[in-house]
């Protein structure tokens, strides 16, 4: 019988992306938090881009931005830090400033 002896190094990384998740080393979810909070603010600009022509930002808003920032909610959302809460509110905040600029959030 022939016996095959495998080593096989495994790397240790910090955070890493499962299912567009970003999941930590210690299952902190800043990392998570800051890159959907980038990728949501970054989309803002079409936002702008639709209120000046007068297209449906709302319609935008609910297909394009809200479901990047709601995204693995329910896995995450009893776990965050008040301070990325904040985070998330602040970007939809803004969007409802730009869609609404009338009326106040």
């Amino acid at each position: 019988m022939l016996m095959l002896s495998l080593i096989v190094n495994i790397e240790r990384v910090t955070t890493f992306r499962l299912l567009g998740v970003h999941v930590m080393n210690d299952l902190k979810w800043a990392q998570h938090v800051e890159a959907i909070s980038s990728k949501a603010a970054s989309r803002l600009h079409f936002l702008k881009q639709l209120k000046r022509s007068g297209a449906g930002q709302l319609c935008f808003y609910g297909t394009v931005i809200r479901p990047v920032l709601e995204y693995a909610c329910p896995a995450l959302h009893s776990s965050l830090m008040a301070a990325q809460s904040k985070t998330i509110e602040a970007i939809q905040r803004r969007a409802m400033q730009i869609i609404f600029a009338d009326n106040d959030y």
